[in-house]
């Protein structure tokens, strides 16, 4: 890449010419206003186009076979330019150097006439051999990785200084949406396709950025073509890529349940994780699909379940599992950039349904340690039966009117978590659920087992009967009798007590699911005997009070009727002692 500058002076029309080839380096790859402001030239220096100084003389510059133009604002070239003292000015090749071939001298003149002196100085400049082809160790970028996606990067600038030695021209091609180029320190624009568009000189950095695509490890790459003609051997090449950060989301880790775990809730089974981790903007967690089948290979689905939520834990619905099943679980997270990651399969097994009960005779119960603090308490209370009333005495010759019978106590529903519950104690709070039956009424019991616990995984609700009559028979207890009529004025028999609740246990299925803890009870308890009528002065009693009913919460019976004793006034009949006490059947899933 050879070329030389000769210089010079002219005095009274009497040259001086002195060659040289030693200085000409400075400056050559400074270009523009960076060059003008480290004020690094003088006019006494040989320079080489392009290049720019700062004349401490007042000049006028110019070229006498026009392949060299002159500028004081390096926008607009010409053949000819007068500079002040201070003033900055650029120097170029016009575009006749491109018409030179690869590989031939090129030379030409630069006159500088300082103003008011008289003295003229001529500068040859001379390129021995146009070089306008880099070598490709000076066109090489440097590859970026860990880059992030849909940004902007920019790559290490090149220079071309000491790789050629004339004009050439740049054009590239790019798999960015936006690859853009800046030559000489110029704005970034759009990367030719072609060359004769865009124009390179020895001075030029090179400066390459691109958008990035979208995607962990994903490639971006931008070409950069420098040289003459896009024919072969007349150009350099260079890709310069840049590869993504690595992005995705960190594989799940299940904490509940329990990998291998036993004796698990199926009503409403908590699955948890340790939470929800990325590797580079992979975005937050849009969803977690969680699935549960009896395979490992989740051929199939007991639940497939999509939570459009940034949480990283679930409850099912209620149900939603069988007892005593061996289960796979596994989960996914996605994150709002679109990565997903699954976790390894875990197991579990669910546990089996524990019926039990509590009354007056066994009034607390303590769980078993197969039960856990998840597990789901279902108790259906009943309260103590109400008393009877008392029959109304009677008036002169006229027998008394008798008694009713005392009403059913009333039937809640109570639902809660186990949580740190070690024993339980009857219990009476709870939802009503069940009209009470009045004396002498069967024990009501339809809405208690339609009474909806929740809604299942197919959008049906679950009742008490869905829960209890496959392993509980519950029904109303029957009515008390009510009390026969005795003596001469028919003093009224008192009414009997409402009916309570009653239940027995159904046959188990196979392989058991259900626990029976505590068996049926031994006797229900029942509404107290109706109160016996009432009597004057020696008088006799007339009238027996009605028996109470049978069942958890029965009624008692009513007081007996008042009657008269030799149609004087009768005294009133004996009013019901309370009702059949209240208990409670518990179920533990």
């Amino acid at each position: 890449m050879a070329f030389k500058s000769t210089k010079g002076r002219t005095v009274s029309g009497s040259p001086l010419e002195v060659s040289s080839s030693d200085n000409i380096g400075l400056n050559v790859g400074v270009g523009g206003g960076a060059a003008a402001a480290s004020g690094a030239r003088n006019e006494d220096d040989l320079f080489f186009p392009p290049v720019s100084s700062v004349a401490t003389l007042a000049k006028t510059l110019s070229c006498p076979d026009g392949k060299i133009l002159f500028s004081t604002d390096d926008v607009t070239f010409a053949g000819v330019a007068t500079v002040g003292i201070g003033e900055t000015y650029f120097v170029g090749w016009a575009s006749a150097i491109f018409d030179a071939a690869e590989g031939s001298r090129y030379d030409s003149q630069i006159n500088v006439t300082y103003t008011g002196i008289g003295i003229t100085e001529e500068q040859i400049v001379v390129i021995e051999s146009i070089d306008r082809v880099p070598s490709q160790e000076r066109l090489t970028f440097t590859d970026l990785t860990a880059q992030g996606s849909d940004a902007t990067v920019t790559a290490a600038p090149v220079a071309m200084l000491g790789t050629i030695n004339a004009p050439t021209w740049l054009w590239g091609s790019s798999d960015s949406s936006n690859a853009q180029v800046s030559v000489g320190n110029t704005a970034f624009a759009s990367i030719p396709d072609r060359p004769g568009i865009m124009r390179v000189d020895s001075k030029d950095n090179i400066l390459v950025r691109h958008f990035t695509k979208t995607g962990s490890l994903t490639t971006t790459d931008t070409t950069i073509n420098v040289g003459y003609s896009s024919d072969a051997g007349k150009f350099t090449s260079d890709t310069w890529r840049t590869t993504n950060e690595s992005i995705g989301v960190q594989q799940p880790q299940i904490q509940t349940p329990v990998d291998g775990s036993t004796n698990n809730t199926y009503w409403r089974t908590h699955l948890a994780t340790t939470g929800y981790a990325t590797i580079g903007a992979a975005g937050n967690l849009a969803s977690s699909r969680w699935e549960i089948s009896t395979n490992s290979n989740f051929t199939s689905h007991k639940v497939n379940y999509v939570q459009n939520t940034s949480s990283t834990s679930t409850t099912l619905p209620i149900d939603s599992l069988d007892p005593s099943t061996l289960y796979y679980v596994r989960v996914t997270f996605t994150s709002a950039n679109g990565y997903s990651s699954t976790s390894t399969v875990k197991s579990f097994t669910t546990g089996i349904r524990l019926f039990t009960y509590l009354d007056g005779n066994r009034t607390s119960y303590t769980l078993p340690n197969t039960i856990k603090s998840d597990h789901t308490i279902i108790s259906l209370n009943m309260g103590q039966g109400n008393g009877g009333q008392s029959g109304v005495r009677g008036q002169g010759c006229s027998g008394g009117s008798p008694g009713s019978g005392g009403s059913q106590g009333t039937t809640r529903v109570y639902t809660t978590t186990v949580g740190g519950t070690t024993t339980l104690n009857q219990m009476s709070g709870g939802t009503n659920t069940t009209p009470v039956a009045n004396g002498g009424q069967t024990g009501k019991v339809s809405q208690l087992k339609a009474h909806v616990l929740g809604v299942g995984t197919d959008g049906n609700n679950i009742t008490v009967d869905d829960m209890f009559s496959d392993a509980i028979n519950i029904y109303g207890g029957s009515a008390g009798n009510s009390g026969s009529t005795n003596g001469p004025n028919n003093g009224g028999g008192g009414g009997g007590g409402a009916g309570g609740i009653k239940m027995s246990y159904n046959s188990v299925d196979d392989p058991a699911t259900w626990s029976q803890d505590g068996g049926n009870p031994g006797s229900y308890p029942t509404g107290a005997t109706g109160g016996n009528n009432g009597a004057t002065d020696n008088g006799q009693r007339r009238a027996n009070g009605g028996t109470g009913g049978q069942g958890w919460g029965s009624g008692a019976g009513g007081g007996a009727g008042g009657s008269e004793y030799n149609c004087g006034h009768g005294g009133p009949g004996g009013g019901g002692s309370p009702g059949g006490t209240g208990g409670s059947i518990v179920l533990i899933v």
